[in-house]
């Protein structure tokens, strides 16, 4: 007998969303190689000491590494494929019930750091992958020479289960930067960024939505 398959909501649901990556997922291998601790002292000097917590810097390295692993240079394109895809949640660090960070957030992030943050960034993450014999050398490093191999010989793969980017870092951090400009009157309600010298160090002080970005 035909079968027919009807929706029907539930008020709860029995599932994981660790379990419904699947083990072998590109991501999960990143996540397993690549240690993202240093992100946070390379953007401290742009952060007060004072204020609300910001979103995590981390989370939005990670998004800008899904849209660089994916080809995806759209800002709203990558931040709506954060929010459906249940592998890029589970690596971002949000559960199904979280709302992750919309493209604004990164439009500021962006405002903030300067391309030359996010340049150190991709280098130093996908010189792991490569080093890891998870990314294809060739164009990750076509204006650079970070490294001599693509891969240990004890990490050695096939070179077609080797990620392939689309884009160099720099030709992808230029790209986001020329293709998703910023807004002037989008970011009213940014922090608003004021220097002041001491005699021992510049401080920082937030605007009222330094908790935003």
């Amino acid at each position: 007998m035909m079968g027919t398959k009807a929706y029907q909501e539930k008020m709860f649901y029995n599932f994981s969303l660790n379990k419904r990556v699947p083990r072998d997922h590109f991501l999960r291998k990143v996540a397993k190689v690549v240690d993202l601790s240093f992100v946070r002292k390379l953007v401290k000097p742009y952060y007060s000491y004072t204020g609300q917590p910001s979103i995590d810097p981390v989370v939005l390295f990670k998004m800008m590494l899904i849209g660089y692993f994916y080809g995806i240079t759209s800002e709203r394109r990558f931040a709506e494929e954060v929010s459906l895809n249940m592998a890029y949640m589970w690596y971002l660090g949000y559960d199904l019930d979280e709302s992750t960070p919309n493209h604004s957030v990164i439009s500021k992030a962006r405002v903030r750091y300067g391309r030359g943050v996010f340049e150190q960034f991709f280098q130093k993450v996908l010189g792991l992958c490569v080093k890891a014999g998870l990314v294809d050398g060739e164009k990750v490093f076509v204006d650079s020479t970070l490294i001599k191999a693509n891969a240990s010989l004890k990490s050695l793969v096939s070179r077609q289960d080797l990620m392939k980017p689309q884009y160099g870092p720099k030709e992808y951090v230029e790209r986001v930067f020329s293709e998703n400009p910023v807004d002037e009157s989008s970011l009213e309600d940014s922090p608003q960024i004021i220097l002041y010298m001491t005699k021992s160090r510049c401080l920082y002080l937030p605007g009222k939505s330094d908790s935003q970005t």
